[in-house]
């Protein structure tokens, strides 16, 4: 985390791996369904409190590129509420969704430890108490069309840890130091990469690393994105703010 950013996982369990190929049987049969049958699980813009779909040319990752993002996505905040959700896709994604949970609290025990913090500092951050608090967990369900350009730009990520699925297959392009990019793949684990909560709480010690993901053949990616339950407050800019306001504003500027 102090160089890269990024770092390799390999799978903590079977379970884990049995859980993710359900799902993504599942996201390849909706994101094959006609336009209209997919539209009636928007919610509202992307990063909304209820997740669902997202279609292709929503967002626009790169702060100043104006250029869309060649991918659409069905994101779930929470792993209880998914009545409203397309059923067949959140039977699965619970399922998942429940196993990155579990890993993210060993996550925020080792980060404790690396850091020299009490065990649970992290996972009190993140996982709220009582649970009605918002948390700031999300899975998102990534198809990314098939395109020669960039199809997902330059960015970082918004909040904690991103553990992402790649079954080894090229797209996910980190930038080194020397401000080259490099491809990074993984066939039998996870990429786990920093994001700015990181950089901050540690006062740049991790890194929040820029990465993108380039042209290629169709292809679907499963991001888990961890973070700061919503009411914990932040110090940004000089300005105090929850945690959830925060993402709210970075969430906005990529659906402009």
């Amino acid at each position: 985390m102090i160089k890269y950013g990024f770092v390799k996982l390999a799978y903590p369990k079977p379970e884990t791996h049995d859980s993710l190929s359900a799902l993504l049987r599942a996201a390849d049969v909706f994101f094959s369904k006609p336009q209209q049958f997919k539209d009636q699980y928007t919610f509202g813009d992307y990063g909304n409190d209820k997740g669902g779909y997202t279609s292709i040319g929503v967002e626009s990752v790169h702060p100043n590129s104006g250029k869309k993002d060649s991918v659409q996505n069905y994101v779930f905040r929470d792993d209880s509420v998914v009545d409203h959700h397309n059923p067949e896709l959140a039977k699965p994604a619970v399922a998942y969704f429940r196993e990155m949970a579990r890993l993210t609290r060993c996550l925020n025990s080792l980060s404790s430890l690396a850091l020299d913090l009490p065990l649970q500092k992290f996972n009190e951050v993140t996982f709220p108490s009582p649970p009605s608090d918002k948390n700031g967990l999300a899975l998102r369900i990534a198809k990314y069309e098939p395109v020669e350009d960039i199809r997902y730009g330059e960015h970082t990520d918004y909040q904690m840890f991103t553990i992402l699925y790649t079954g080894g297959e090229e797209g996910l392009q980190v930038q080194l130091p020397s401000g080259e990019f490099e491809d990074v793949t993984f066939e039998d684990g996870f990429v786990v990469n920093a994001g700015d909560f990181w950089a901050g709480i540690t006062n740049g010690r991790w890194r929040s690393v820029t990465h993108r993901v380039k042209g290629g053949g169709a292809r679907i990616a499963v991001p888990f994105f961890t973070g700061p339950r919503g009411s914990w407050r932040v110090t940004v800019g000089g300005e105090e703010l929850t945690a959830g306001e925060w993402l709210a504003r970075r969430l906005a500027k990529s659906n402009k």
